[in-house]
């Protein structure tokens, strides 16, 4: 079976996960702001906003490297959205919600990150990073 080389091809998906990414990065720096701005803070609310600020910091770099279509940029995203994928699903009970409807969106945005994580790991779209 021949092989299709797309040269120049830029998948719309890709892009559009890069902004979403970014926009995510930008939105929790300033909840770390906002998190760091009270001034009776103990060790756990320091080491909370220290990660909430490397995930951002990591989601701000694959962002711009899945738009620079840089390998290690897709493999990050991809590991930054697997990581997410378990936080979605313990979320309704760690905050011990006994809505239906925070299980069901929590389940809906598990499934929109398996869609993406199965189109990042697609062959067209690895085409575009080689």
């Amino acid at each position: 079976m021949p092989k299709v080389l797309r040269v120049g091809y830029r998948s719309i998906w890709v892009d559009a996960a890069a902004w979403v990414q970014m926009l995510l990065g930008l939105v929790s720096l300033l909840l770390a702001a906002g998190l760091m701005a009270p001034l009776n803070v103990d060790a756990l609310s320091v080491a909370g906003v220290l990660a909430l600020l490397s995930f951002s910091v990591l989601l701000l770099a694959s962002g711009q490297a899945l738009l620079r279509r840089l390998e290690w940029g897709r493999r990050l995203s991809w590991a930054l959205i697997a990581t997410l994928l378990p936080l979605l699903l313990a979320g309704p009970w760690l905050a011990s919600l006994d809505a239906w409807l925070a299980v069901l969106l929590s389940a809906a945005f598990c499934a929109a990150l398996l869609w993406t994580l199965n189109e990042l790991s697609s062959g067209t779209v690895r085409q575009e990073f080689a």
